[in-house]
C-alpha cells in the first residue's frame, strides 16, 4: 500500500454548521472507502456548487497509487427521488522520498 485514507469530513458547501449534512464513513481492509452524506434533520436540501467532502490521505511508502471513484457505485439522489449522475475520474499519485 502506498496511500491510506486518514479522515473524511464535510466540506464548505453549507456555511451554517447547524444545517450541515452528517457525514459517515468506513474503510475496509482492502482500502475501499464508503461515504454517506445525509442532510441534517429539518435542513433544506443541498443545492449549488461547492466542496462537499474533504478526503485526507497519508503517504505510507514510496511508489505509485491511485484514488478511484467507481461511477457505478457513486449514488446521488435528488430530493424528488431522481438519480443525479456524478462525473468521476481517477487520479494517479506518485509518492517519492
Amino acid at each position: 500500500k502506498v496511500l491510506a485514507v486518514r479522515s473524511v469530513s464535510q466540506g464548505i458547501l453549507t456555511g451554517d454548521k447547524a444545517t450541515a449534512p452528517s457525514v459517515t464513513q468506513s474503510v475496509d481492509q482492502s482500502g475501499v472507502l464508503v461515504v454517506s452524506v445525509a442532510p441534517a434533520a429539518g435542513a433544506a436540501p443541498l443545492t449549488g456548487e461547492g466542496l462537499l467532502l474533504i478526503i485526507e490521505v497519508e503517504a505510507l511508502a514510496a511508489g505509485e497509487g491511485s484514488l478511484t471513484f467507481d461511477a457505478g457505485k457513486v449514488h446521488l439522489i435528488a430530493t424528488d427521488g431522481r438519480t443525479v449522475r456524478a462525473k468521476v475520474s481517477a487520479s494517479r499519485i506518485k509518492v517519492t522520498q
